[in-house]
């Protein structure tokens, strides 16, 4: 559902408008956003793989650990590119706020970051 929504955001701005399609732009951005998560996700795999061997089939990572991921993934970087530009701003109004926002923001960005490397490379 979130995809969607980001998807539906993004197609209806002139960055991703590719085709000028309402619609077919919309898909093709929730295409591209769930296959870039899907390839990172097995970029992962096959880097463990690659460096620790086959292990046993047991369940590599949780669901709800993938969608928090992904859901970082998806918003951090919305937050520090809504928030970053209100803080360098050189009005003093609800700056403290953004501050907040872009903090979270920035460890959203990180988090996934930090699961792919500790999945990819560490046992």
């Amino acid at each position: 559902m979130v995809t969607f929504v980001v998807a539906l955001v993004a197609a209806t701005s002139r960055a991703f408008a590719f085709t000028g399609r309402l619609f077919l732009d919309f898909v093709l951005v929730s295409a591209l956003l769930l296959g870039l998560f899907a390839a990172v996700v097995q970029l992962a795999v096959f880097l463990r793989t690659c460096r620790f061997g086959a292990e046993p089939k047991v369940p590599r990572t949780s669901a709800t650990d993938l969608l928090m991921a992904y859901l970082a993934a998806l918003f951090g970087p919305l937050l520090v590119a809504g928030f970053l530009p209100r803080v360098l701003a050189p009005e003093a109004d609800g700056r403290g706020l953004d501050v907040v926002l872009l903090l979270v923001g920035v460890w959203f960005t990180t988090m996934p970051v930090q699961m792919f490397h500790a999945y990819a490379f560490r046992r």
